[in-house]
């Protein structure tokens, strides 16, 4: 196998440029996502991996072979960087049973009869799939639709597999349950693969990395925890699920230390906890991790106060729009299983909220 280096990679489309300048590279049997919001350049850099695109300049390299290389004129087509593809519209064939869908790739390289039949066993056995071969694609149900495309991107894969959002279709369980699967496959079978999508749930569950991107460029690369837990920006942090972002406007000396000033009146202590914190920054936190202010609790963190302005309810949690200064708004998250007529807020209400310094980010 082998891993896959893009090196000063750029995909222009007239005027307009796509991706600038990026470099990545994926080790070798490494499951990497792509993730960021719509024409951020993370499918037009899958498909100049895939070979569906060509890039406008630089290389991509997978394993030892360099399958583009824009200053050398060297373009390797499709079909001969044996790169397994699954897509987001499935692209099963209508006309041909699970198991030809999946035959259809090895077909394409001429591959031995029984080497086939072989291979698309095996393939149908690892997804789960081998009772299906004989159906047609208007047979199968949609997470059985998505499981064929899986086994005919595995047939096809010769180091690497690439995923463009192939589960955007699914229902939310059933995304929950392939999102498994696949995890499950890239463990088994150890393929270097680049993962594509904007649902931030599934890329943490699945990656090895994540790298955010955004206009055409690496916004950050790290770990699924890192990334959610220590956003390197401000448009990590809110792409992340960063609900409340509040400007440092100063920083004051107090006869306790520094203290920065903050958007809406935040006073936020300058400690260990929010190195850095200056002008030009802005402190991050989440709405799950508010809390109402207790009368006498200790508090090593910021305290607020507001009116509560707006109040909806989303399933797992009850959302309360707290206005903290005229345009300033603190978005807070209580469980429901926290809620209780004792704890009941009413918009219109003033209340103290308090956020643990540990709980801040600090972010540029």
């Amino acid at each position: 196998m082998g891993g896959i280096v893009l090196n000063g990679l750029e995909k222009a489309f007239g005027s307009t440029t796509a991706i600038h300048q990026l470099d990545l590279t994926i080790v070798d049997g490494g499951l990497i996502t792509l993730l960021g919001p719509s024409g951020c350049g993370k499918t037009t850099t899958l498909r100049c991996v895939a070979g569906l695109e060509t890039p406008t300049a630089g290389s991509i390299q997978i394993g030892d072979t360099t399958v583009v290389d824009v200053a050398a004129k060297k373009v390797v087509p499709p079909h001969k960087r044996k790169v397994g593809m699954v897509f987001q519209s499935y692209a099963l064939w209508p006309h041909m049973t699970t198991a030809s869908n999946v035959a259809y790739p090895l077909k394409r390289r001429r591959m031995p009869r029984e080497q086939i039949k072989q291979q698309v066993t095996d393939a149908l056995k690892a997804v789960g799939m081998e009772a299906y071969g004989d159906r047609y694609a208007h047979e199968l149900s949609g997470g059985q639709q998505q499981r064929a495309a899986l086994a005919r991107g595995l047939v096809s894969a010769g180091d690497v597999m690439l995923f463009d959002e192939p589960l955007s279709n699914l229902d939310a369980r059933l995304r929950m349950s392939m999102r498994s699967e696949i995890r499950r496959l890239h463990d088994k079978f150890r393929h270097t693969a680049i993962y594509v999508t904007h649902d931030q749930h599934e890329a943490l569950a699945i990656s090895d990395q994540i790298v955010i991107m955004n206009g055409g460029r690496i916004e950050q690369i790290g770990l699924p925890r890192e990334v959610y837990d220590r956003p390197a920006n401000r448009f990590v942090a809110d792409f992340v699920g960063f609900e409340n972002l509040f400007d440092c406007l100063a920083v004051e000396s107090t006869e306790s230390g520094p203290v920065a000033i903050c958007a809406g009146g935040l006073r936020v202590p300058v400690q260990e906890a929010t190195e850095g914190l200056e002008p030009g920054c802005a402190v991050a936190f989440r709405a799950r991790l508010v809390k109402r202010a207790r009368p006498g609790e200790p508090r090593a963190g910021v305290s607020v106060r507001g009116r509560v302005v707006e109040a909806m309810y989303a399933g797992e949690a009850l959302r309360f729009l707290v206005e903290i200064a005229e345009g300033e708004h603190v978005t807070v998250d209580v469980p429901v299983a926290r809620y209780s007529d004792s704890t009941t807020t009413n918009v219109g209400e003033n209340i103290d909220l308090f956020v643990p310094l540990p709980d801040i980010v600090v972010v540029r």
